[in-house]
C-alpha cells in the first residue's frame, strides 16, 4: 500500500487464514517504522474468541494488546475485555438481549470480572423497535415519534421530540418540525440556546440557517446557478460573511472568513491547509490518514493507536471508548453517546471514590455545531464519533470532511450518482436527527444503521478489525476480521459484482420475496472472500431465490411480457444452432430482443455489467420453450 507522502514510501500487510478461510494472523508495517501483528483464534462456531495485537514502533518497547470475547448461544457478544501490557485485565462491556434480540442492557467497566459496574445503560425500544430511551446515570435520553407531546407528531420515522438529562447540562428538550420532503426545519430547545431555523433551494442546499445562543445568529447562502458548478457555495452573509472557491473537481479551495487554503490528493482528501496554522495530511493510497502535521508537531494514527507530540502515545480507542496512559497503567475512558453516535459524556473511574467520574460533557446544535459544556479530558471523537479537526472547525469522516458551522460538506459525495436528487454537498438528506452518515459517502437511516435496532448495519471498524452484517431480524449474515482499508482494497471488481447483484434486485423489485432474498445473497457474495472466485464462475446463476430461476423471478416479476415480445423470445430460442455457437458477448446479444421484454431490465441492469449476463443468456438458453410458455400462461411450477 502506498503512502501518500510525495515519496515511495509502502506499507504492506499479509495476512494467513485457516482452513476456513478466517484470519488468523496479520501482519502488517506502520508508518511508525514498526509492525502490527494480529492473532486471532475462533470458537468452534466461527466466532472471535481472542484478539491479540502485538505493536512496535522504531524505538520503543512492543505494546500488547489482548481482547478476549464471550458469546450467548445466539451467537452475540455478552462480554468484551481487555488487557494491555502487563495491566490487569478489564472487562469494559457486557451486553444483554431481549427475546426479540435487541440490546437491552449495557454494563460498563468492571475490575471484578461482573461484580459492579461505573454506568449502566438501560435500552427500550417501541413496538416497531425504533429506540426509545437510552437510561444511564450520567446520560439519560428518550425519543418520541407519534407519541410527541408537544412537537408535530411523526408517524414516518422522523423523530419528534427528544429530551436528555446531562451532569453539567441538566434536563432539556428539544422539538423538531420537517416539511413535505422530511427535511428539518425547526429545531427549538427548551432553554432556547440550541435552536436552529433553516430554509432550503429544491437540490436541499440550505438557504438561510439561523441560530440561537452562539455568535453566529442570521446566515444566508448565496450558490453558483446552473451549469456544472451547480450547488457549490459561492458566499455566505450575515453572521457569517465569507465568499468561496472550488477547484475542478468541486473541492473547496478557499474560505475567505476562515482565511485558509487547501489543496487535495487525488482522492479529493485535504493534502495541505495554509492559513493561521499549517497542516499537512498524510494517507495511505485508500485515504486511511496516517498522520497530521500542525504546528511542527506529527500526530500519527496507528489503527486506534494515537501519537501527539511527535511519538508520544496519547490514547488507544477501544470499542468502548479509550485507555489513556497514565505511568505504567491506564485510564479507562468511556463514552455515553445519543441515538446518532454524538458522545454526550465521557467519564472514568475516579480514584479516590471507585464511582464514575465525569472528564467530558458536549451538546449539540442539530447539523452538529458544538457546545462543550464541561471538560476536564480532550476527546475529539464527538459528533457522529467522528474526530473534529479544531484548527479545522470540521469533522474528519474518512472520505470528505464535515462543516458542522454551515451544515454541510466541502467536496463532492464520492456517491453521488447514488443520490441523484440531492446535492452533492448536502448533509444527511437535511435530516440530521434521524439520520447519520458513517464515512463520508452516503446518509443512512439509523434503523438500518444503529446496533441497538438491529438493523442492516456494518458495525464500526474496531481495533479487533470485526466488521458484522447483521439483518432486520437480527440473523448474522457475514462476519469478518479483515480492515476496513483491506476490504476497499479487494478491488472494484468484488464492489461491481456485489452492485450487480442490488441492481438486478431492483429489477425484480415488484416481487417481494424474491427482491429480498436476492438483496441478502448480494450482502453475502460480495463481501465474502471465500466466495469470490465462486462468484466469478457462477455469476449470476448463484443467485437463486427460494421460488425458481432468475429468469422465472423476472418474467413472472413484470407479469410476463408482451405477445409479440414472446414470439420474438421464441424465435430466438429456436434458431438452429445459433446459441449453440454464441458465446460472450455475442450470446448477450443474441437475448437482446427477449430482456427488452422486461420494463427497465435492458436500459438499466444490463450495461452495468455485461460479463455476468453470459450466466444470464445461459439460464435463457437453458429455458425450455414449453418451460417459457408455462411461465406466460402462469402454470409454472417453482
Amino acid at each position: 500500500m502506498k503512502v501518500l507522502d510525495g515519496g515511495n514510501t509502502y506499507l504492506w500487510t499479509v495476512n494467513f487464514y485457516d482452513k476456513e478461510g478466517r484470519v488468523i494472523q496479520s501482519k502488517s508495517t506502520n508508518y511508525l517504522s514498526g509492525q502490527d501483528v494480529v492473532d486471532n483464534t475462533y470458537d468452534f462456531p466461527g466466532q472471535l474468541q481472542l484478539s491479540k495485537r502485538t505493536h512496535t514502533v522504531s524505538g520503543k518497547a512492543p505494546l500488547e494488546i489482548t481482547s478476549p470475547y464471550e458469546y450467548d448461544h445466539m451467537g452475540r457478544k455478552i462480554y468484551t475485555y481487555e488487557k494491555i501490557g502487563s495491566t490487569s485485565e478489564v472487562l469494559l462491556a457486557s451486553y444483554k438481549y431481549n427475546e426479540l434480540g435487541q440490546q437491552i442492557k449495557k454494563q460498563l467497566h468492571s475490575e471484578n470480572n461482573g461484580s459492579s459496574y461505573l454506568q449502566t445503560v438501560d435500552y427500550a425500544y417501541n413496538i416497531r423497535g425504533w429506540l426509545k430511551s437510552s437510561t444511564a446515570p450520567k446520560f439519560s435520553m428518550s425519543l418520541k415519534y407519534e407519541d410527541a407531546a408537544t412537537a408535530y407528531k411523526q408517524y414516518n420515522g422522523n423523530i419528534g421530540e427528544m429530551n436528555y438529562t446531562g451532569p453539567s447540562s441538566g434536563a432539556k428538550s428539544f422539538q423538531y418540525s420537517y416539511d413535505k420532503l422530511n427535511r428539518l426545519t425547526n429545531a427549538v430547545s427548551s432553554d432556547n440556546l440550541l435552536n436552529e431555523t433553516l430554509t432550503y433551494d429544491v437540490m436541499g442546499n440550505i438557504l438561510s440557517l439561523n441560530r440561537t445562543g452562539t455568535g453566529y445568529g442570521n446566515t444566508s447562502y448565496d450558490y453558483v446557478k446552473n451549469g456544472v458548478n451547480s450547488n457549490q457555495l459561492k458566499s455566505t452573509a450575515g453572521n457569517i460573511e465569507s465568499n468561496y472557491s472550488y477547484d475542478v473537481n468541486g473541492n473547496l479551495l478557499t474560505d475567505s472568513k476562515k482565511a485558509i487554503a487547501l489543496t487535495y490528493n487525488y482522492l479529493n482528501l485535504p493534502n495541505t491547509v495554509t492559513g493561521t496554522q499549517n497542516i499537512t495530511y498524510i494517507y495511505d493510497a485508500t485515504g486511511r490518514k496516517l498522520r497530521r502535521i500542525e504546528a511542527g508537531k506529527n500526530n500519527d494514527y496507528v489503527n486506534g493507536i494515537h501519537y501527539e507530540q511527535s511519538g508520544t502515545l496519547a490514547f488507544i480507542q477501544t470499542e468502548e471508548g479509550r485507555a489513556i496512559p497514565n505511568g505504567s497503567s491506564y485510564i479507562y475512558e468511556y463514552n455515553l453517546s445519543d441515538h446518532l453516535g454524538n458522545v454526550r459524556v465521557s467519564f472514568d473511574k475516579d480514584p479516590s471514590t471507585g464511582t464514575a467520574r465525569v472528564m467530558q460533557e458536549d451538546e449539540y446544535y442539530a447539523f452538529g455545531l458544538r457546545k462543550g459544556v464541561a471538560s476536564s479530558s480532550n476527546n475529539r471523537y464527538l459528533y457522529n464519533g467522528k474526530e473534529l479537526q479544531e484548527s479545522l472547525g470540521q469533522y474528519d469522516y474518512g472520505a470528505r470532511f464535515y462543516d458542522p458551522v454551515l451544515g454541510r460538506w466541502n467536496v463532492v459525495d464520492p456517491l453521488a450518482e447514488k443520490m441523484r436528487r440531492h446535492s452533492p454537498y448536502n448533509y444527511c438528506f437535511d435530516n440530521p436527527i434521524r439520520f447519520i452518515d458513517p464515512d463520508g459517502m452516503q446518509g443512512t437511516d439509523i434503523w438500518q444503521f444503529n446496533k441497538d435496532t438491529k438493523e442492516l448495519k456494518l458495525v464500526k471498524e474496531t481495533k479487533d478489525k470485526s466488521h458484522t452484517f447483521i439483518d432486520q431480524d437480527g440473523k448474522l449474515l457475514y462476519k469478518t476480521n479483515e480492515t476496513k482499508a483491506d476490504l476497499q482494497k479487494r478491488g472494484m471488481k468484488d464492489k461491481a459484482i456485489f452492485e450487480t447483484f442490488v441492481a438486478l434486485g431492483s429489477a425484480i423489485r415488484k416481487d417481494g420475496d424474491a427482491y429480498n432474498n436476492m438483496k441478502e445473497r448480494a450482502y453475502e457474495e460480495g463481501w465474502d472472500p471465500s466466495a469470490i472466485q465462486d462468484l466469478k464462475e457462477t455469476g449470476v446463476r448463484k443467485l437463486k431465490s427460494d421460488r425458481g430461476g432468475l429468469v422465472a423471478d423476472l418474467l413472472v416479476s413484470r407479469k410476463y411480457g408482451s405477445a409479440s415480445t414472446w414470439e420474438k423470445a421464441k424465435d430466438v430460442l429456436e434458431a438452429p444452432g445459433k446459441f449453440d455457437k454464441a458465446t460472450g458477448s455475442d450470446l448477450v446479444n443474441d437475448v437482446q430482443d427477449f430482456v427488452k421484454a422486461i420494463p427497465g431490465f435492458f436500459t438499466e441492469v444490463l450495461p452495468k455489467a455485461p460479463g455476468n449476463f453470459v450466466d444470464f443468456a445461459n439460464q435463457i438458453k437453458d429455458q425450455t420453450i414449453k418451460n417459457l410458455q408455462a411461465i406466460q400462461n402462469g402454470t409454472y411450477k417453482f
